[in-house]
């Protein structure tokens, strides 16, 4: 007499449930698995060559250190997720302050009088002044890239050294709220060199992208740990 075996599932005989198309789907096996397969094992052992006790703890042993890593490996995957919440949610915090990032495009914050005309602004920053520099240029220039002000800063040291617009223009009036370019030129080692600037930008709204906080603003986005400083 011979015995057949079920060709949608030749793993029946040994309780296991899955089919091989879901086995070769997964490519892995479950708890329940493991442990009907060990069960199976001790069932139709040799009873003169039965298996070792050291070998039986020591699959066990493996079963064990395999459940466990798995488990370590939902509890890091969800600790993960609960530190990018709050570190969105902490960021949140930003939106509708002011940053300092890196990039020439500066927002001018500006006003507008009672006669509709725009009133004095703000648009700050910082230049990064290198060492043996004292004194530097700047050059606020519209879209056009025209020349709207200049003025001259007196450095006394190096690094970040901050500076202000208030939109003046030459002939008194002031610029409409937008978005200006400042150039800062310097002599260094006796030749005209431009300076990196960092301008402040509004925050409008922060989102989370590869792991990274993401803030956006006017002048486009920026990951945080690119941020120099928060402003008020």
């Amino acid at each position: 007499m011979t015995s057949s075996v079920s060709s949608s599932n030749p793993y029946a005989d040994i309780g296991l449930s899955a089919p091989p198309a879901q086995a070769a789907k997964t490519n892995e096996l479950g708890q329940d698995d493991f442990l009907k397969l060990m069960t199976t094992q001790l069932t139709h052992q040799d009873p003169f060559e039965p298996m070792e006790n050291g070998e039986f703890l020591a699959q066990m042993a493996q079963f064990s250190t395999v459940s466990g890593i798995q488990g370590l490996q939902q509890s890091v995957t969800s600790l993960v997720s609960s530190l990018q919440g709050d570190r969105v949610l902490q960021a949140s915090s930003l939106v509708g302050k002011k940053v300092l990032i890196e990039g020439s495009k500066g927002e001018l914050f500006g006003s507008v009088g009672e006669d509709g005309k725009a009133g004095p602004g703000s648009l700050s920053g910082a230049v990064d002044v290198p060492v043996g520099v004292s004194s530097v240029t700047l050059a606020i220039q519209n879209a056009n890239g025209e020349v709207l002000n200049t003025q001259t800063m007196t450095v006394s040291g190096s690094g970040l050294t901050d500076f202000s617009w208030d939109g003046k223009l030459a002939d008194g009036s002031y610029a409409p709220a937008g978005t200006y370019k400042v150039v800062a030129q310097a002599t260094v080692n006796g030749k005209a060199q431009d300076l990196t600037v960092q301008t402040a930008s509004a925050v409008s709204s922060v989102s989370l992208a590869n792991d990274a906080i993401m803030l956006h603003t006017a002048q486009g986005s920026v990951a945080l740990d690119k941020v120099s400083r928060i402003l008020a």
